[in-house]
């Protein structure tokens, strides 16, 4: 990993500490003659573990203090009660043939207990029953006991309530629930299904589950997905055989400028180079590789009679790499200009090409320390869950 990553993690775990510490010295709720500030009427209850020394008995006990909300006074009742009325006044509406209620006001200080005379037209949650309702508008008196610590208020007020306020949806609801309490007390032993709901004709008609069509998108889908993954493997497998083929560059220009350096001919330092690869790969001492593959491709052209100039030039083609037609280019120059100057040519295109390799085997590992930092996020994740997660629970305790 480099020296930059590892400051970046420690750094990490130096501020995940600092925010442990600072946790710890705001978790004492004693001030410093022992008291304990109550919260104010409405927000949390707070609950403080202590131990327990009794010094005589020489024994330790555990216990939970639940510090109790400091009381609500008359006036503040009263102005809370007050300001829950204007509340329910504002918020209690018709929407979607639902009345809005809620069960406390006030950001929870004031609680609610619904209640509605007559009965039946509207439910505890606040959902309207249309099938109680008459074309003309019909009055229901809400009752809403409203309650502030010890103290209580009664609100009620009407509403008014007709069928031209409930949706067409929530009549076709409650007439499909009405034939089905019809269809329960039917003994016949068919049913017919109704051409006409909530006043409106209607057209039946069976849902059926396509499953030709699930199939096809299925396939579709595959398929894409299919292709996708093989276009992926192809390029990866293309990937890794350039790889091997840089990898084997240096080698092989290395051989070559060795053979050549000794007094042997190009062409016959080729037929060397091909000639001990098929023999150690017929022996098993080696495995196939595409770079010597080329070679011996281009070795064969050269021995049923094709010119060196067009053996290196379709060599060249086969790989498709910079690396390999730089050399091809250097052996046709040299095959133009004379081979005087081809061993030092060689030596220098193989340091270059070793060089080349020490490169890319930095880069290499550069990649390699790089996707290592994805575990080691991981687990500075883990850690910061295992430190905050209790400190995040005990403050919300």
């Amino acid at each position: 990993m480099e020296k930059k990553s590892i400051k970046y993690v420690l750094l990490a775990y130096v501020l995940i500490l600092l925010m442990a510490l600072v946790k710890d010295s705001q978790a004492g709720v004693l001030s410093e003659n022992g008291d304990i500030e109550r919260t104010l009427f409405g927000e949390e209850e707070k609950e403080i573990d202590f131990s327990i020394h009794v010094e005589e008995e020489d024994k330790t006990y555990d216990y939970t203090l639940s510090v109790p909300t400091i009381p609500v006074t008359k006036e503040e009742a009263e102005d809370y009660l007050e300001a829950a009325t204007l509340e329910i006044n504002t918020t209690c509406q018709v929407v979607d043939d639902y009345l809005q209620l809620k069960e406390e006001y006030q950001k929870g200080r004031v609680s609610a207990t619904w209640s509605f005379n007559p009965r039946g037209i509207i439910s505890y949650d606040g959902k309207i029953h249309s099938a109680s309702l008459t074309d003309e508008v019909t009055i229901v008196t809400a009752e809403v006991l409203l309650a502030c610590g010890e103290y209580e208020k009664v609100y009620q007020f009407p509403i008014e309530l007709s069928k031209e306020n409930i949706s067409s949806n929530q009549k076709m609801q409650d007439a499909l629930s009405l034939w089905e309490k019809e269809l329960e007390e039917s003994s016949s032993q068919t049913i017919q299904l109704p051409p006409v709901l909530a006043d409106k004709k209607v057209r039946w008609t069976q849902k059926k589950e396509d499953v030709t069509l699930k199939i096809l998108c299925l396939e579709l889908i595959s398929g894409v997905l299919i292709w996708v993954a093989n276009k992926k493997k192809s390029a990866y497998e293309k990937t890794k055989l350039h790889e091997q083929m840089e990898s084997t560059y240096t080698e092989i220009v290395s051989q070559l400028a060795l053979l050549v350096g000794s007094g042997m001919t190009c062409r016959h330092a080729w037929n060397r180079i091909a000639t001990q690869n098929f023999n150690k790969r017929q022996k098993g001492a080696t495995i196939q590789n595409q770079a010597y593959a080329v070679i011996e491709r281009m070795n064969r052209r050269m021995l049923e009679g094709e010119s060196e100039r067009s053996a290196y030039q379709k060599m060249a083609n086969e790989t498709k790499l910079v690396c390999y037609h730089r050399l091809a280019r250097l052996l046709i120059s040299n095959l133009e200009k004379g081979s005087t100057h081809l061993s030092a040519s060689l030596e220098q295109e193989a340091a270059q090409a070793y060089q080349m390799r020490v490169t890319r085997a930095k880069k290499l590992g550069e990649e390699a320390s790089t996707r290592m930092l994805f575990p080691i996020m991981l687990m500075l994740m883990v850690v910061m869950a295992i430190i905050m997660v209790p400190a995040i629970i005990g403050f919300m305790g």
